[in-house]
């Protein structure tokens, strides 16, 4: 038979998922921002590139090393905002677990409280 403190139970662990579904969301906040400034700096630097090869002392090799350094950095904030992008994604699957599993707690403690309720109208 299910009683009171049951219901507390399956109460605080819908909290606890809230919680976590929220810390979530706040990490993918701060990972899409991360995102968005790797995005910014990468434009920064292809803008940086493109005037500063323009000059006369990037001629020849160092105009080609400074390009090469370019395409390789690029590369690497390629790859990391792919990375976040791949991190948000699962974060967003874990959320709908955990919704998933929240809403069969939420059932659960409605059957609790219905079970409570005709112990109540039984006495």
């Amino acid at each position: 038979m299910l009683g009171f403190l049951d219901g507390v139970r399956v109460q605080r662990q819908i909290e606890s998922i809230n919680r976590d579904i929220q810390q979530i969301k706040e990490v993918q906040q701060g990972l899409l921002t991360l995102q968005k400034d790797t995005n910014t700096l990468s434009q920064n630097i292809a803008r940086d590139v493109t005037q500063e090869t323009r000059e006369d002392i990037w001629k020849g090799k160092k105009q080609q090393g400074y390009k090469d350094m370019y395409e390789s950095l690029d590369k690497t904030l390629s790859s990391f905002k792919g990375d976040i992008g791949q991190q948000v994604y699962y974060m967003d699957y874990w959320i709908s677990y955990l919704e998933g599993e929240r809403s069969k707690l939420m059932v659960s403690l409605h059957e609790i409280k219905e079970a409570l309720k005709k112990q109540e109208s039984n006495k």
